[in-house]
């Protein structure tokens, strides 16, 4: 019967020749060089926990963090020194309200000038212009009354081609109101008459006759002005 040869071993067991694993290999790389490497190794645990650290904690961005560190810059110059866009627009301001000054100014000067004074009318008085007169009431003045005042001041610048008689004068009040309205009169009261309604008036009472001129005659009377002026 053959037998195979069995592997001998030394005694104690097998041995293991010299073998260089990564262990060894890191052995000997340390060897030596465990002075500085260690404490670099530490070094660069310590910075990653602490980016770690910010980088899961810190909310702000980074533009943020920034934005306001130029904002607290400006802030601080703006404190420190005026700057020129402050005092442009602090002149700008004072120009400006200069400017509406001076128009104001401007402005009431110009209406003290342009606007007329108001004056209130003298009530039994009359007021002639271009193209009419305006009679203002006094006490017991009617549209009649009045109607006769402007016709007298009218002939008085408009001299009549005949002679007008209390009876004319009857007839052209007459015209006048019936052509201007009848309505109660106040004290003060303006009202205005047109030269062309008045020429019109003093026109037609030169057309009358004498029998209607006698007939008029009974009206003088009711007529205090018209009764002065016949005596």
């Amino acid at each position: 019967m053959d037998h195979k040869e069995q592997p001998s071993f030394p005694a104690g067991g097998p041995q293991f020749g010299d073998y260089d694993g990564w262990g060894k290999k890191a052995g000997n790389f340390f060897k030596g060089r465990g002075g500085y490497v260690l404490p670099i190794l530490a070094l660069a645990i310590l910075i990653g926990g602490i980016y770690f650290y910010a980088h899961k904690h810190t909310k702000a961005p980074l533009a943020n963090i920034t934005s306001t560190a130029q904002t607290a810059t400006l802030n601080a110059t703006a404190a420190s020194t005026p700057s020129s866009a402050a005092t442009s627009l602090q002149a700008a301001t004072t120009q400006k309200a200069s400017g509406t000054t001076a128009t104001t100014s401007h402005q009431s000067a110009t209406s003290a000038t342009t606007t007329p004074s108001v004056t209130t009318p003298t009530p039994g008085t009359v007021a002639a212009s271009k193209s009419e007169y305006v009679a203002t009431a006094a006490t017991g003045d009617s549209i009649s009354s009045l109607a006769l005042q402007a016709a007298e001041q009218y002939m008085q610048t408009n001299k009549p081609n005949f002679t007008v008689t209390p009876e004319h004068e009857i007839y052209i009040q007459d015209y006048i109101q019936k052509n201007t309205g009848s309505y109660l009169m106040h004290v003060g009261q303006s009202v205005k008459f047109s030269n062309s309604l008045i020429a019109q008036a003093i026109s037609a009472s030169s057309h009358l006759t004498q029998s209607q001129l006698h007939n008029l005659s009974k009206y003088v009377t009711l007529e205090p002005q018209l009764t002065q002026q016949a005596k």
